[in-house]
């Protein structure tokens, strides 16, 4: 039995090992508290979910894992976009493999219904494919248990809620969802021998939660199939936000995307990860050789990798651009490596990707952000810089500006800059440093020690 904050829900199959399983603690929790309600508080949902996506282990594990988090204020932004496109806004799209069969989404709507109150009514909710569409009005001879008032009034509700949404959502169903309903037919609510309704073929969690009749039966949160069904839901939202963090995108302008595929994701994941965890086993800095060796060995013999026949062809495309020279390529690896672990890093490594700012203007400026970082970092904390000038210099030009440490001679690199060379030159702790790697890995070292003493000051 686990507490949730004075609700006892007793956990049947979920075994908790995930962020994700914690989060759907959390959230049976709030839906215990707003679907027992005669009406959804939406604010309130709203208010909750924010509250939690606050607290830790679900900042840095869920909102900030793979990157890092800039200030409380970049916090609220993530945390709201997280409520806003994965819980509200994101649609499920049906699987082929289903074969027009409901979905994680439907299937939890379906189950949610079984709980209205009274269920002796309800209980024989059910969601399936028929050849022709549901009527939207009553069936003049309403078997009893559908006959007194208020149940004809939740069901009255209900069609125009449901139709409602058919309105507004059959205009941008998915191709996939187009094609299910016109092979298998529309999919329709039943009550007991009653066609209901015609369902939404696409729906998100936010619309199933606000279609319910309320109040649902005491202890619905302790039944099995919702609890299932609510983690099959959340990991299914969760798949493709998760893979574009482990990819070091921000997961706003992709996520509603059809590109990059699922599929490619966890090819490009892979190979962020492969060079995170080689740069670390060779003290080395996460450069273009690196990224193009390491491309080319999980290639192998393949025709592409990522949906990218060769290195530059990846270099090239919008999604390398960004996994390539994200500030991560700039950073110590075993900073990176912590990430795997759920540990925050600390907020002045923080990139003008990760900021509040719109799509356009990061296009705009997309390095702006990240230099004042950097300088507040060095007016904050000047005793870690005064004394060190490469370091400096270091923080501001690769770091702030963007222009990798060492280049490897297929990008510029701040190695070969004639005052960088000079304060490497008047510095003992770097001069005698002759071979690239090793300075490298030297200014690698001295940053990550700054970054902690920045961290505990």
């Amino acid at each position: 039995m686990i507490s949730q904050n004075k609700i006892q829900i007793e956990i049947k199959r979920i075994r908790i090992r995930s962020i994700l399983d914690r989060f759907t603690l959390e959230m049976l929790k709030i839906l215990h508290q707003q679907l027992q309600q005669k009406h959804l508080n939406g604010d309130a949902f709203v208010q909750q979910l924010y509250q939690v996506l606050r607290r830790e282990p679900f900042k840095s594990q869920l909102l900030f894992r793979d990157f890092n988090a800039a200030s409380d204020e970049t916090s609220d932004y993530h945390a709201l976009l997280y409520i806003s496109e994965i819980l509200i806004l994101y649609r499920l799209k049906p699987a082929n493999n289903l074969m027009g069969k409901p979905g994680n989404m439907l299937r939890l709507l379906e189950i949610l219904l079984q709980q209205v109150h009274p269920q002796d009514t309800w209980s024989q909710a059910r969601i399936e494919r028929s050849p022709t569409a549901a009527a939207n009005t009553p069936s003049p001879a309403a078997p009893p248990s559908l006959a007194t008032q208020l149940q004809q009034q939740k069901l009255a509700q209900l069609r125009t809620k449901l139709a409602q949404l058919r309105t507004k959502l059959a205009p941008n169903y998915s191709a996939i969802a187009c094609n299910q309903r016109e092979k298998y037919g529309p999919l329709q609510l039943h009550i007991g021998n009653d066609a209901i309704a015609e369902i939404p073929e696409e729906l998100s969690l936010y619309e199933v939660i606000s279609l319910l009749p309320l109040p649902l039966a005491d202890g619905f949160v302790q039944q099995e199939l919702i609890q299932l069904a609510l983690v099959r839901v959340l990991g299914a939202l969760n798949t493709r936000y998760m893979l574009l963090r482990a990819c070091g995108l921000h997961p706003e302008p992709w996520l509603h995307r059809d590109t990059p595929s699922i599929q490619q994701l966890k090819e490009l994941r892979n190979l962020r990860k492969s060079v995170m965890n080689e740069a670390a086993q060779q003290g080395i800095a996460q450069d273009e050789k690196l990224y193009r060796t390491v491309f080319d060995q999980l290639k192998g013999d393949h025709k592409k990798l990522a949906g990218y026949e060769s290195y530059q062809e990846l270099r090239e495309s919008e999604v390398g651009q960004r996994l390539i020279t994200s500030p991560t390529f700039f950073t110590d690896p075993s900073i990176l490596a912590d990430l795997e672990e759920g540990e925050e890093m600390p907020w002045f490594a923080t990139s003008a990707d990760h900021v509040e700012e719109s799509a356009a203007e990061m296009r705009n400026d997309p390095l702006r952000e990240r230099h004042e970082k950097i300088a507040e970092l060095i007016r904050a904390y000047p005793e870690l810089f005064d004394t060190n000038p490469v370091m400096r210099y270091f923080f501001e030009r690769s770091l702030g500006e963007g222009i990798p440490l060492d280049g490897s001679g297929l990008v510029p690199s701040i190695l070969d800059e004639p005052e960088f060379r000079q304060r490497i030159a008047n510095d003992s702790r770097y001069a005698s440093l002759t071979n690239r790697a090793d300075l490298a890995k030297k200014i690698y070292a001295d940053a990550k020690r700054i970054i902690a003493k920045g961290q505990r000051t």
